[in-house]
């Protein structure tokens, strides 16, 4: 028998509104205790007025109690001297000001008892509250909770990330990304304070390109490495009987794809990778593609990315502008001059404004042969707009120079 219930609490003229159903127990549950956010209709976001209702579950053997909630106001990038947003309605619970964390004492505390495992839902409303001197600004909303077996532990309010959640179905186990921890279900459950390294964690390698600027030594160039999280979640990859399906993700230009593809050491996942791009074709995934194989450039240098680069360059007019964004691989190719690199950067700068100042950095480490190829390519840029530049490298190079100083 179900057994439904409902009430409705006024708290300093606030009103919290619950709603929740329970069923007895059936037999033992064996399930590892975890608490989960079952669904949530609007999520938190924006800096405007809002109302959430949120459905929270646990299973397992424990009581959990939420005794608290956090709302953090992210401001916007958009500045304004405008008076601000309205102050917040009296229907919603919690007013938050621009820029603020405060956590707040859930009063009553919301009880999750594992003897009925009934399904609590709740309604949640933010209201800005004071001047606001920016727009575009996010609403971030954190649960916290405490266990009958004394474990700690939070839970955000949103939804899941699709591609954590595929990987999590991938895996076919949790799988912690920006924060939160997603399950095989699709669903975000609580992250225990107890939890250490125990959860595989997929966070996107981030690697941004250099724009090189005159007086740039060689010390300034970036590095990167794999953290151990992300060579703890590549084991767990290379030990999936079929990688078919983060493949399928690279075929839909997923981010989830081309970020694990980026981060698998071995050249048969480099293979992958380029199979893709051969099949499709399409210059998003030639962007994609690059931005990948620059990653596994800098984790493991070979000739590759140069090869690539140079076969690019000689594709259809349209694929050469998305070529014109590979900052990526500029920056990969200097960092690791391996391989046709030179070539590379030069095929690159041929089609946009970035990687000769690249060159010109490590000219000291690049070979007659390959400077060769720089000198044709500078006598070509005379009479473009950084013709002062290429001057001075011509004349480093030993050449006569007439005018330009």
């Amino acid at each position: 028998m179900e057994i439904h219930n409902s009430s409705a609490v006024s708290i300093d003229g606030t009103q919290y509104n619950f709603n929740y159903s329970s069923q007895p127990p059936i037999g033992i549950d064996n399930t590892p205790p975890r608490v989960e956010l079952r669904k949530v209709v609007s999520p938190p976001r924006g800096s405007k007025k809002q109302k959430s209702t949120v459905w929270l579950g646990a299973v397992g053997d424990i009581d959990y109690i939420f005794d608290s909630v956090t709302v953090v106001h992210h401001p916007g990038m958009t500045r304004s001297a405008g008076s601000g947003a309205a102050p917040p309605d009296a229907d919603y619970a919690f007013s938050f000001r621009e820029g603020s964390r405060r956590t707040r004492a859930l009063n009553p505390a919301l009880v999750l008892d594992h003897l009925c495992r009934r399904e609590v839902s709740f309604t949640l409303g933010l209201g800005p509250k004071g001047h606001f001197s920016s727009g575009g600004g996010s609403v971030q909303v954190i649960l916290h909770y405490h266990a009958s077996d004394g474990r700690q532990g939070y839970l955000p309010i949103h939804e899941p990330s699709p591609d954590a959640a595929k990987l999590s179905r991938i895996l076919d186990s949790d799988v912690q990304y920006d924060g939160a921890i997603v399950t095989p279900a699709g669903l975000l459950r609580g992250v225990d304070e107890r939890e250490h390294g125990e959860v595989a964690t997929w966070d996107p390698i981030c690697f941004e390109s250099k724009f090189f600027r005159a007086g740039d030594g060689i010390d300034d160039l970036p590095s990167l490495a794999l953290t151990p999280e992300r060579a703890r979640l590549n084991r767990l990859i290379e030990d999936l009987d079929s990688l078919d399906p983060l493949a399928q993700s690279l075929k839909a230009e997923e981010r989830l794809g081309f970020d694990i593809f980026a981060g698998l050491v071995g050249g048969e996942y480099e293979k992958v990778l380029l199979d893709n791009y051969r099949t499709s074709g399409t210059g998003r995934s030639l962007t994609k593609t690059l931005q990948s194989l620059s990653i596994r450039h800098m984790l493991n240098p070979n000739g590759t990315l140069a090869d690539f680069v140079s076969g690019a360059t000689r594709t259809s007019p349209s694929d050469e502008w998305y070529l014109a964004g590979s900052d990526e691989a500029v920056t990969a190719l200097v960092c690791h001059p391996v391989g046709k690199w030179v070539q590379a950067v030069v095929a690159i700068a041929e089609r946009s404004l970035y990687g000769m100042s690249a060159l010109r950095l490590v000219r000291e480490r690049i070979g007659e042969t390959e400077l060769a190829i720089v000198d044709e390519f500078a006598w070509g840029r005379l009479d473009g707009w950084d013709a002062d530049e290429w001057v001075e490298y011509l004349r480093w190079r030993g050449h006569q120079i007439e005018g330009n100083g």
